[in-house]
């Protein structure tokens, strides 16, 4: 196993990213083992963005391969093309990497231990090699978002419908990556069915409690969108996944509390709120009280605040 070569691509999309991207390219260029193959295409920024990219360019000419968009094809289409080209690199594991986002050092070096740890077939298995998350937020705090305490975790569906699964799209063996393109007819939310469909296509989860990825909270292209249409989105792919995927009835009874949840906000009727209520409290002892939290309206807990401080 130690004569293998493990061969690693790297997928990028970029849109005026001028202070960001050199981080970027820098957490997966200043590593022992560098990445065979880097595919970014730049959705025609209109700062400095594409002039950094061409400097590095330079300095790694055989394992950075750039194009610009001739016009902005929005966040989807871009990244559906940079996967295709991740896919066409024909290497063994590929991982994402946004160009506000960056990687943690000896990540591909980590990834080469987990396979050679598990004894894993890279041409031929269907595997995902999960490691936890780091979440940077604006004011320069940091969170660990934990994937390895779901390591014996069976359903995988509905840790990740509660977005308790997260690792930022890295660590893929190419036949699990095999899956398709993002559905840009699902709205804002459509990178939850291509997570879903590549987690169902894969065999085999991997874990390591080493921090693999870095996510800048507040700062992507999604985070900036309207509550309004984020919204409209969710219920959307809510209503695709219900009929294209086999479902737990945990998975089922939180796509309903997330239906009506989204449902409420966008339609702010009476009705809305007695159903999403009612459905609260007809499953709370099956529900983990935390999420439920995130559920109920800010204004009610405004009111149970007054009650409390009044007693």
């Amino acid at each position: 196993m130690d004569k293998l070569k493990i061969t690693h691509c790297v997928c990028m999309v970029t849109f005026n990213h001028e202070k960001f991207i050199r981080q970027a390219f820098d957490s997966i260029f200043d590593n022992d083992i560098l990445p065979d193959c880097v595919v970014l295409f730049d959705d025609y920024s209109s700062d400095k963005t594409w002039k950094i990219i061409l400097e590095y360019k330079e300095k790694y000419k055989d394992i950075l391969h750039c194009k610009r968009n001739e016009k902005n094809l929005g966040i989807f289409a871009n990244i559906n093309q940079a996967w295709q080209a991740g896919l066409d690199s024909g290497c063994d594991i590929l991982s994402w990497c946004s160009g506000d986002d960056f990687l943690k050092k000896n990540l591909f070096a980590e990834f080469n231990r987990m396979v050679q740890k598990e004894n894993i077939d890279v041409k031929n298995e269907k595997f995902i090699l999960v490691t936890d998350t780091e979440e940077l937020y604006p004011n320069g705090k940091t969170k660990i978002y934990s994937n390895f305490k779901y390591r014996n975790y069976k359903d995988t569906l509905y840790l990740r419908l509660q977005g308790k699964l997260n690792y930022r799209d890295c660590g893929f063996s190419r036949k699990v990556a095999n899956v398709p393109p993002f559905r840009e007819d699902l709205g804002l939310h459509a990178d939850l069915i291509h997570c879903i469909d590549l987690e169902q296509n894969c065999d085999k989860f991997y874990f390591s409690n080493f921090i693999g990825t870095v996510y800048r909270v507040g700062v992507g292209t999604v985070s900036k969108e309207k509550t309004e249409r984020l919204y409209n989105s969710r219920i959307i792919v809510d209503e695709y996944i219900k009929k294209h995927y086999t479902l737990s009835r945990k998975s089922k009874k939180f796509l309903a509390l997330d239906y009506w949840y989204h449902k409420t906000f966008l339609e702010r009727k009476l009705e809305n709120y007695l159903r999403l209520t009612f459905f609260i409290c007809l499953n709370f002892d099956k529900l983990e009280y935390k999420y439920i939290s995130l559920y109920i309206p800010k204004f009610v807990k405004s009111i149970g605040k007054r009650i409390l401080k009044n007693k």
